[in-house]
């Protein structure tokens, strides 16, 4: 519009998604090409007080005079309210049910530059330590039957310098003089070693026990080979990426046979041709939803059924009944949102889950036996029994995407080593002399066949870990259901469809923290509103809190890195100037973010598209 405000976009296919604003700027409607309208209202600070969705469901907002949420009341009549000290840092957060009755209380402590120091939420609690520089040095977790504690060293210019896991074993990382890693030290294991480079990324690289692993490149540096041998020089793996002028795969070469895939308009794959699986061919409606198998869906884009299986859906969005035939399937939330059990259709329980305060699954109850899982910056590090006895450790490269590309896996001692593709999915596990002792072939969105398990895995797509007991991947923030490649949980940082998997870009996409798409294994795209450039508007309404720092800050960034050390909050303020919050999203690439606290728009182009 004349002020350049974006209010049409408009997709290769047709559809149009429209924005509405108020007189002050703030973005108050978005109506959906099917021609849903999500709704949004400001109080005078130009906070949003009410979402509404397309089906009516409404949620309250409630702040402070200085801008702090104070409460948050969602469609089911739940509450949680949020308790701040002097200096606005969040210290205690209360979780109330329909009925008003308190459930949970968790609350925070810091040191005096703000730095987490603990955490306790009644059941578990964290406890964490840093240095001048503020780089975080360990951390705790007492689960109440035990505690399990790990620790960091950086050299000085901030690059981690080493890890040590839950298991007493430190990890040693050496860089070259461009900070690109050569080298991971593992005791009783060996090196894992980078013996050459292209640009940047790693040309080769060799494993304990002899195996290469030979990567190749075109000029736009996308990986185009991969090629794995044991000691012997027999071939394990051998990859072959063709992609189109747009960067879509089109042709994947294995030594299985060759893939093919095809895409629609907008790049969302219509088609995938396996010499393992069954063809796959994909319809899809102006929002993403796949139509096959007769799906329909709600106005709020839930899926309702599809084929022989009925989903049904609490007020806030969450699946809480699947029903396939005589087979029914039962969901129940905490006030979080947060799957904590499992039922079948006469009320037994199937799994029960707890997290911590930020969203990780601190340990999960299935058959009468709990798992307990321990994570570090890079994700999940490791698998524990009720004694405290480590059951499966793994291991990731430094500042890695969240649970994405794992290096290692080890069993009872005895260390195994991941071959992946371009996404970071596990496909081979093999051991020290290149003897594969798992492997798995994929749908396209993630549904694995497993045709060796000598050893357990249980990592997926990026982020994601495979529940046996329902079926979902677990994936941080919601759980995915690689059966109909969607989410049945709304999006937390909200988008158009709440519930898609990285918009139909299963092949391209990864999604490790549940909450949008990435390019691949280490960068970062915005997936909240269809087309380039329609962010502007996002960061106007969509707001959160930092657990960590209790800031308010557009909700989309709140989900990310906010594992302390995994997040780095500055505030700067110049006289005549807003407040600016600067982020740091930790992957293999840092991305800095600036948002402008003021009644000025923050545009696109503040930081665009980021990659």
């Amino acid at each position: 519009d004349a002020f350049g405000r974006l209010v049409r976009s408009t997709d290769a296919l047709g559809g149009v998604t429209v924005f509405g604003y108020d007189g002050r700027g703030n973005l108050v409607s978005v109506t959906d090409a099917n021609g849903g309208v999500s709704r949004f209202e400001f109080d005078g600070n130009d906070n949003v007080v009410k979402e509404i969705r397309p089906e009516g469901e409404e949620f309250g907002y409630v702040y402070d005079a200085g801008g702090n949420l104070t409460a948050k009341l969602d469609a089911k009549g739940q509450k949680v309210e949020y308790v701040y000290d002097a200096l606005s840092r969040l210290v205690q957060v209360d979780y109330f049910d329909s009925a008003s009755v308190l459930v949970k209380t968790v609350t925070f402590s810091y040191d005096a530059v703000g730095n987490l120091l603990s955490y306790d939420d009644g059941v578990t609690s964290g406890s964490y330590s840093y240095d001048a520089l503020g780089q975080k040095l360990s951390e705790s977790v007492d689960y109440g039957a035990f505690s399990l504690s790990q620790g960091y060293s950086y050299f000085g210019n901030g690059l981690k310098k080493s890890f040590t896991g839950a298991d007493g074993v430190q990890i040693g990382y050496v860089y070259d003089e461009n900070n690109r890693l050569t080298s991971v030290e593992i005791p009783d294991a060996g090196l894992v070693t980078v013996n050459g480079f292209e640009w940047n990324s790693p040309a080769r690289v060799t494993l304990p026990g002899g195996s290469e692993v030979d990567l190749g490149y075109d000029q736009l540096m996308r990986l185009e080979s991969k090629v794995v041998k044991e000691p012997a020089e027999s071939v394990i793996l051998d990859y072959g990426y063709e992609y189109s002028p747009t960067s879509n795969i089109v042709a994947k070469s294995t030594e299985h046979g060759e893939y093919g895939y095809s895409y629609d308009e907008l790049y969302r794959l219509s088609g995938a041709a396996s010499p393992v699986l069954d063809d796959e061919s994909y319809l899809y409606d102006l929002l993403g939803n796949r139509l096959n198998g007769g799906a329909t869906f709600d106005g709020n884009n839930a899926l309702l059924s599809v084929d022989e299986a009925v989903f049904e859906y609490d007020l806030n969005g969450n699946l809480v009944r699947k029903t396939v035939g005589s087979e029914v399937m039962v969901f129940v939330y905490d006030v979080g949102d947060r799957l904590v059990r499992v039922e079948d259709g006469s009320g037994g329980v199937v799994a029960e889950y707890f997290y911590d305060p930020f969203g990780r699954r601190l340990f999960k109850d299935v058959g009468g036996v709990r798992t307990y899982f321990v994570y570090s910056d890079e994700g999940l590090v490791g698998e524990f029994d009720e004694s405290g006895v480590e059951l499966r450790g793994y291991g990731f490269r430094p500042n890695s995407t969240w649970t994405t590309n794992p290096l290692f896996l080890k069993v009872g001692g005895e260390y195994f080593w991941f071959l992946n593709d371009h996404l970071g999915t596990p496909q081979k596990i093999v051991d020290s002399e290149g003897v594969v002792v798992w492997e798995g072939v994929y749908e396209s969105f993630g549904k694995a066949r497993v045709l060796v398990s000598v050893v357990e895995s249980n990592l997926r797509f990026a982020g994601q870990y495979f529940d046996q007991e329902s079926g979902l991947h677990y994936n941080f923030h919601r759980f995915y259901d690689p059966e109909v490649g969607r989410y049945f949980r709304v999006d937390p940082v909200w988008a158009v469809n709440l519930y898609a998997y990285v918009s139909g870009q299963p092949i391209r996409l990864v999604d490790p923290f549940g909450l949008f798409g990435q390019d691949d294994a280490t960068s970062l795209t915005l997936d909240l509103i269809p087309g380039v450039g329609s962010c502007k508007g996002v960061v106007e309404f969509i707001f959160g809190i930092d657990p960590i720092t209790g800031e308010p800050i557009p909700r989309w960034i709140a989900f990310i890195g906010i594992i302390p050390g995994g997040k780095y909050l500055t505030k700067a303020e110049k006289a005549g100037e807003a407040i600016i919050y600067v982020y740091k999203i930790r992957g293999n690439e840092h991305v800095s973010i600036l948002v402008k606290g003021s009644d000025e728009t923050v545009q696109c182009d503040s930081f665009g598209l980021i990659r």
